[in-house]
């Protein structure tokens, strides 16, 4: 569609456009749960690989973006260059799907019946999940260097009967209850941390006016705003990928913290166009503190958010882990919706 003239039948471009978003979005966000769900039965860098994807295709949406930028192409040719590379990803990912399906630690830990023998397997010798997960199966519950931690006393579910001691559970409707039991303050942390988040990128920092010449007003807000963020909270990604602090409970600090950066940016030299004028004062106007800013609020956002997805699974008998796994995914697309929409109300507040 994007090289035919649609000039003459705009309405009918127009409602074809949204009908495409809908059912592309969707889509994505029925494959989100399930990748979500599916990645939450295996060890919990896993889980963080499918969290730092996100950032990571953001990165390269940014690089895109620039590269477009410099070499200014017409529209039509930059919008077929980048829907033909969404096409070929998806057939990468297709392929790649084909291929993981014969694996055989894949299949060891997403097979439904290798799932029951590997916890069997952990009651048998007595060991910890997360050593067993991590290589150390010869490592005994009474002797493991991990206990005593806030994520192991999560993943001995906050201090309940171990897994075997419980009663089965009979209906879904049981299950999700349980699930949302154990994790709803996980589940409150990552909502926070979008809607913090997505409320501020990239509708505010796009709309952040340079001062400091620091690099040309026409690469500012790809490079400061788009590409700052998405790379940064990969960043982030990564950092939790080998530090696991603080544990589950005590998130919720970090995540109210963080708090802070709606009105940090608010201050910053943030104009809200469309025939609104600022009335507030700029505390922040320098250039360097808006990008220290970005960069703060994206590496805690990748890494906080790395660390929920990490723990949810975990704070959750292990048959109830794909569930964990969903309702997670599911919590970020409600963060990003809340989100997106409050960052339509500050112009109208505050100015």
């Amino acid at each position: 569609m994007a090289i035919v003239d649609s000039t003459t039948w705009p309405s009918i471009f127009f409602w074809m456009t949204m009908m495409s978003a809908i059912a592309i979005n969707l889509a994505n966000g029925i494959y989100q749960g399930c990748v979500y769900g599916l990645a939450a039965r295996f060890p919990m860098k896993y889980t963080n690989s499918v969290t730092m994807g996100m950032n990571v295709s953001g990165t390269i949406a940014a690089i895109l973006m620039i590269i477009s930028i410099a070499l200014s192409p017409k529209e039509n040719v930059e919008a077929l260059i980048f829907f033909s590379s969404a096409v070929v990803l998806l057939f990468v990912c297709l392929i790649g799907q084909f291929y993981v399906n014969k694996n055989e630690f894949y299949r060891f830990f997403a097979t439904p019946s290798m799932i029951n023998a590997n916890l069997n397997l952990i009651k048998s010798i007595n060991a910890c999940p997360s050593c067993f997960e991590k290589g150390h199966s010869e490592t005994s519950n009474n002797n493991c260097p991990h206990l005593g931690r806030a994520l192991e006393r999560s993943v001995s579910y906050n201090g309940k009967s171990s897994p075997e001691k419980q009663p089965l559970i009979e209906s879904k409707m049981q299950q999700y209850l349980q699930v949302l039991r154990s994790i709803w303050m996980l589940l409150l942390n990552i909502f926070l941390i979008y809607v913090v988040s997505l409320s501020l990128f990239p509708t505010v920092h796009a709309r952040i006016i340079p001062k400091d010449n620091i690099i040309s007003s026409a690469y500012f807000s790809p490079v400061f705003c788009f590409l700052s963020f998405n790379l940064f909270a990969t960043v982030g990604n990564l950092i939790a990928q080998y530090i696991q602090w603080p544990g589950p409970r005590h998130l919720i600090i970090f995540s109210l913290i963080r708090l802070l950066f709606i009105p940090f940016f608010l201050y910053c030299n943030y104009y809200p166009g469309d025939g609104l004028h600022r009335s507030l004062n700029i505390i922040f106007d320098h250039d360097w503190m808006f990008i220290i800013g970005s960069i703060t609020m994206a590496i805690s956002s990748g890494y906080l958010s790395s660390l929920c997805m990490m723990y949810a699974p975990k704070c959750v008998p292990p048959h109830l882990a794909t569930i964990s796994g969903q309702m997670a995914a599911l919590t970020i697309l409600l963060g990003i919706l809340i989100g997106m929409n409050i960052s339509l109300v500050y112009p109208h507040l505050f100015y």
